[in-house]
């Protein structure tokens, strides 16, 4: 997240790792007092030589500062400021911007000449100094000349850390942007208990191009043409450096004979391949009926064929909750145990059943229903908050 939300190149992103409930006796990074042989023995481990400690301590070091308040030795009580308060020291004259900045304030002895662990008053701490010259500052200047091309080193140095996973836990492949995406497109009822199908279809237009100003949403042999919505977002699709792309919303609801038991949907956007969409009106979480109030969670499932019973239902939601100390949530899931409601909507059977998170989710829950452990539905409760 920190490469992304300050201007480092784009890094794909492999779902699949689990989380670390405790710290590991042998992994970890060096303290700035470590000497050299064993700072390439922590790099070593993890499968790092010392070129690749080096790019990765770079990268790492284009950000952020050291602070007195953590590391007196490093940091002398002099950088304590009225307005720097913990005392920190920048790595770089762009402390909050992902460049290659460092490398050259480090070879030309400008700006912070490389940062706090390069000159600290300590030279005990200096752990960068010894591993930047530890190769007489070959790959320091070796990085330096690919200019914005040490972003995309980079991402890959920090994409294999960041996938060094245990054994037994299988990485998938990355997540590839879809340019076209249904968001909540789901079955409900109106207050006539009429079927409606709604959502949104959610576009991504790449860095330099136009939004769309129509796309064309096909549902049997009926078309419909969705206009945007006014407020448009920014996203990474397709960026060029530090411009970013535009995401746009196109809402519809609708009903009639034409939605009555369809299998699937299109969208057809200006430059981009007519795609086609899943959905199922046998069985679905009903929008109107599924409603979060702070940390009570409830959900209701329409089940609409009569060889169906709740029995049959799992629904498992996702919810991310604040963890302290980083901008990432912990998504915290479990399964919900719905049962049949006495009212019926049409012919459909409504199993419902309620949850109690730990917390007020700080975003967007996620709730799937499973028939026989596939998923046939999926909706974001809360779907108007963008984001964690």
């Amino acid at each position: 997240m920190s490469n992304n939300l300050c201007g480092g190149a784009q890094m794909p992103f492999r779902p699949g790792r689990v989380d670390a409930i405790e710290a590991g006796k042998t992994t970890g990074v060096p303290a700035p007092e470590t000497d050299l042989e064993e700072t390439l023995l922590f790099f070593e481990r993890a499968g790092f030589d010392k070129v690749d400690a080096i790019g990765l301590t770079a990268c790492g070091h284009t950000m952020g500062s050291v602070h007195h308040g953590g590391f007196p030795e490093a940091v002398d009580e002099s950088f304590v400021t009225p307005n720097n308060t913990n005392g920190g020291s920048n790595f770089d004259a762009t402390r909050g911007v992902f460049d290659p900045n460092v490398l050259g304030e480090y070879l030309n002895g400008t700006g912070t000449k490389g940062g706090p662990l390069v000159n600290s008053y300590n030279d005990t701490m200096n752990s960068d100094k010894r591993l930047y010259e530890s190769d007489k500052n070959s790959t320091m200047r070796t990085l330096f000349a690919q200019g914005a091309g040490f972003l995309a080193t980079c991402a890959d140095l920090m994409g294999r850390a960041i996938n060094t996973v245990p054994i037994g836990v299988q990485l998938s492949e990355p997540i590839t942007v879809m340019p076209v995406k249904p968001v909540n497109v789901t079955y409900d009822f109106s207050e006539d208990g009429k079927l409606i199908l709604s959502g949104k279809i959610r576009f991504l237009t790449p860095a330099g191009s136009s939004s769309p100003r129509s796309l064309t949403l096909r549902v049997s042999d009926d078309e419909s043409e969705l206009e945007p919505e006014a407020e448009t977002g920014s996203s990474v699709s397709g960026r060029s450096g530090d411009a970013y792309g535009t995401t746009t919303y196109f809402p519809f609801s609708l009903s009639g004979p034409a939605i009555q038991n369809a299998t699937s949907f299109s969208v057809q956007a200006p430059e981009v391949p007519e795609q086609t969409f899943r959905i199922d009106s046998q069985a679905f979480v009903v929008p109107s009926l599924t409603v979060l109030s702070g940390t009570a969670l409830n959900a209701t499932i329409a089940l609409c064929t009569r060889f169906r019973s709740c029995e049959d239902l799992t629904v498992h939601i996702a919810a991310p909750l604040t963890q302290h100390g980083t901008l990432a949530p912990k998504i915290n899931g479990m399964d919900v145990v719905v049962s049949k409601a006495i009212e019926e909507k049409r012919v459909c059977t409504l199993c419902r059943g309620q949850v109690i998170l730990k917390d007020v989710p700080s975003g967007l829950v996620t709730v799937e229903a499973l028939l026989h452990g596939k998923v046939v539905d999926t909706l974001l409760v809360n779907g108007g908050q963008a984001g964690w």
